[in-house]
């Protein structure tokens, strides 16, 4: 299967579970995808080249990694029981791993209470000095994200102190909100906007969150977020 309409077709059979890869195949280059069952291996490319995997019946993923080739370093959006398949034979040089939420569409959300403003690639390189993930990320896709994807700041005057993006896989990420202006809402009126933007364009929203990220994961379940397990991001060596 190389036709994007036709993995999107695929992909939208169960677009619940796969809608961070529809949203990566539908803004992003596809190299090629490879099939084994029921199961698709998908390689893209962002700010990296990588590979993403949907498998609705785990007995086809060990047939489906027979396709991956040397050159397949950088994984996405990899679940739990993947990672011993995966990772046989191999050395992890980074891992980043999250809790993934989902947000249903019939869970009413109240108005944010302070001003949110859509952010542009003008804000790229002041997010980026500020993003924890900079030794895995790039200026370049933190402009990106800002050109394409559903941004939003809070200002105090004209300083920007509070802020969220869009993933390329539509994940709601990027969330920072700088020391002095925390506990004041901020993060949350961020959220609100950015999903009541996705809703309008039909678009599911979801969050990745660390587990270790106590406030946020509270504040995504408060908000009526549903966990759907562990998803992680990979470099094997």
């Amino acid at each position: 299967m190389t036709d994007i309409e036709a993995l999107l077709t695929k992909l939208k059979s169960d677009s619940e579970a796969n809608c961070a890869l529809i949203n990566f195949v539908s803004d992003h280059p596809v190299h090629s995808v490879a099939e084994a069952g029921t199961a698709l291996l998908v390689r893209g490319e962002s700010d990296r080249k990588w590979v993403c995997f949907y498998c609705p019946d785990r007995a086809d993923f060990p047939e489906l990694c027979k396709h991956l080739n040397s050159g397949d370093k950088h994984f996405a959006m990899v679940e739990d029981w993947m990672l011993p398949i995966l990772g046989k034979n191999k050395t992890i040089k980074w891992k980043m791993s999250s809790q993934k939420l989902v947000m249903p569409l019939n869970v009413p959300l109240p108005a944010p209470e302070h001003h949110v403003q859509t952010l542009g690639p003008e804000h790229a390189e002041y997010i980026f000095a500020h993003w924890p993930y900079a030794d895995v990320s790039t200026p370049e896709y933190t402009r990106e994200r800002l050109e394409k994807g559903i941004s939003g700041g809070v200002f105090d005057r004209n300083k920007l102190v509070a802020w969220a993006a869009t993933h390329d896989d539509g994940t709601l990420g990027f969330m920072t909100v700088l020391p002095e202006y925390r506990n004041r809402g901020y993060a949350l009126a961020i959220t609100l906007d950015l999903i009541a933007r996705q809703r309008r364009q039909g678009i599911p929203s979801f969050v990745h969150i660390e587990s270790e990220n106590k406030k946020s994961l509270a504040l995504a379940l408060k908000l009526g977020f549903v966990s759907k397990g562990n998803i992680h991001w990979l470099e094997y060596r």
